[in-house]
């Protein structure tokens, strides 16, 4: 399969906000002494947004689910409710794909995140997309904004081609050629149809020490082991919030969904325990470590164009700009934005000495 490289820079897009009246004072959040757990069980179907989020994440930053999270019940096979996120056709980004929202925790230097997950049927998983995760700083280092003050960072997980489960990490020690996310390949594929366990472990480093902790198991088995992370400078940066947040891509077309998609999450945890279902799991027997080559080369970011029917000749490269996206605040609402597609390539003509008869040739302009 012919395959070309993709910008991860600009499949990235600002996260979308639609403000909440409710205060988010985390004196409020059950972290303050228990675990916080949302299981959807009490909730009848309909749509997951406003003030029904808020009745399960009392401390609730801002909503952007989009009536695209519904509460939903196979009464069919009678199970109990969970929450159904829809990946509507040809949709890219947090605008137009998936649902997001985000819970301010009480700050902490440690914490676990474990919750299900099941991508239903033909889930198009196209060339990626993001899941839920921690974040330092309520999310806004991301999305290309490097954390080089060391005051904050965010640790999610990514789908990329085929299904592949990545990290999706933001850092003040991310690799330089990483400007768009540090992610590598594990080699471990999400099944479809099938509810798995996911459980994410950050622990920050002590101040001017490399001992930070980042470690993601799925159904028990672990995926990634790193502790010698370096998520900030000195005592800033403790963790501060949880974004549910998953959709494709991503900012350009051929991120999106090729046909509708859905994907089911339930029995959500966070905790400063370990949880107890891995307590008894096998031992990490090897660090998951990150690529070396430059550029990051992960077989599955390798982009193609969509399946060209019989034909031989190799697909037209993708003209990229390195040019970033403005940034907005994570926790402020923006406006609507709508992906114009660049203008087709145009001629010119190269001059050439009177003698000879000017011949054409094509220049491919950079999107901008």
């Amino acid at each position: 399969m012919n395959k070309l490289l993709v910008s991860l820079g600009l499949s990235l897009l600002p996260f979308t906000v639609q403000a909440v009246s409710h205060n988010p004072d985390v004196k409020r959040s059950p972290l303050q002494t228990q675990d916080l757990s949302v299981s959807f069980n009490q909730h009848q179907n309909g749509y997951y947004k406003g003030d029904l989020i808020w009745e399960d994440w009392v401390t609730l930053a801002w909503d952007g689910t989009k009536n695209r999270a519904q509460i939903y019940q196979d009464k069919a096979q009678q199970t109990n409710p969970f929450l159904r996120v829809n990946y509507p056709k040809d949709g890219v980004g947090p605008l137009h794909s998936g649902a997001q929202f985000l819970v301010h925790l009480p700050p902490a230097d440690e914490y676990w995140l474990t919750y299900k997950v099941r991508f239903n049927g033909r889930f198009d998983f196209n060339l990626g997309g993001k899941l839920p995760g921690f974040a330092s700083g309520e999310g806004k280092y991301a999305n290309g904004v490097i954390p080089t003050d060391g005051k904050g960072w965010t640790a999610r997980l990514m789908w990329i081609r085929e299904g592949e489960l990545v990290p999706y990490l933001y850092y003040v020690d991310m690799p330089k050629e990483n400007r768009w996310g540090h992610f590598w390949s594990t080699s471990n594929f999400i099944k479809p149809d099938t509810w798995q366990v996911i459980t994410q472990h950050v622990r920050l480093n002590t101040a001017g020490q490399r001992n930070g902790l980042y470690q993601v198991w799925v159904d028990g088995r672990p995926l990634v082991d790193k502790r010698d992370m370096l998520w900030r400078y000195g005592n800033y940066g403790q963790i501060d919030s949880f974004i549910f947040g998953t959709y494709h891509g991503g900012a350009n077309p051929e991120w999106a969904p090729r046909w509708n998609s859905t994907a089911d999450f339930d029995d959500f945890s966070i905790s400063r325990q370990m949880p107890a279902y891995l307590r008894n799991a096998p031992v990490l027997q090897q660090a998951s470590q990150p690529l070396s080559n430059k550029p990051n080369p992960v077989p599955a970011l390798m982009a193609t164009r969509r399946a060209l029917p019989n034909v031989a000749r190799p697909p037209r490269p993708i003209a990229v700009s390195n040019k970033p996206m403005v940034q907005m605040p994570l926790a402020r609402p923006i406006k609507l934005t709508t992906y114009v597609k660049p203008t087709q390539q145009q001629r010119f003509i190269r001059p050439l000495p009177k003698v000879v008869k000017p011949q054409p040739f094509n220049i491919n302009f950079p999107r901008r």
